[in-house]
């Protein structure tokens, strides 16, 4: 959604059991304007502009993470590319492919998991 120029809400679908999708929310978050940037690039990438791919937003709230997911239809070739804020080890708006994305993204939930059990006195796993 706009406001002039600027781009102040998102508005999110989800697909029921049958494969429609329907309203899930609104979002005016310090991602919405990040989402829309994200897409722009992901235009000019020329994988992109030669391949079929569907964009789709992925949230990993557990790492703080929002990144737009350039779903390849054509072949097994997805990226993956943050979104600003983004946590450290992901630079925003450069495409990933999702292996090296979901290695970042493990790296982090260790961290984030070592940091939560050394808060509560517990040991690391």
């Amino acid at each position: 959604m706009h406001r002039g120029d600027d781009v102040v809400a998102t508005a999110n679908s989800s697909i029921s059991d049958k494969g429609k999708h329907r309203f899930a929310h609104i979002n005016d978050g310090p991602f919405v304007a990040g989402t829309e940037r994200a897409i722009r690039r992901a235009e000019l990438l020329e994988s992109v502009q030669k391949g079929r791919f569907e964009p789709l937003l992925l949230l990993v709230p557990a790492v703080h993470v929002v990144a737009l997911w350039l779903r390849n239809l054509d072949k097994d070739a997805d990226l993956i590319m943050p979104i600003s804020p983004a946590p450290k080890g992901l630079r925003p708006y450069q495409p990933l492919a999702t292996h090296d994305f979901v290695a970042v993204v493990a790296a982090l939930a260790s961290q984030v998991q070592r940091q939560h059990a050394e808060s509560r006195g517990r040991p690391a796993p």
